[in-house]
């Protein structure tokens, strides 16, 4: 999943009423939620090298 997907899945879930009144708000939860994905991914690739070696 790309950033811009990711993006258009947040427009529409939130249905672009709150995007007008509030970008910068609907900016912070998108850059919050891809905090959490990194950190998952990060996780995983750490999991990944402690099985590998």
């Amino acid at each position: 999943m790309t950033i811009v997907q990711y993006m258009l899945i947040c427009k529409i879930t939130k249905q672009g009423s709150t995007l007008s009144r509030e970008p910068v708000e609907w900016y912070r939860t998108v850059v919050d939620h891809l905090i959490v994905i990194l950190k998952k991914i990060h996780i995983l690739i750490g999991l990944l090298f402690q099985c590998l070696h």
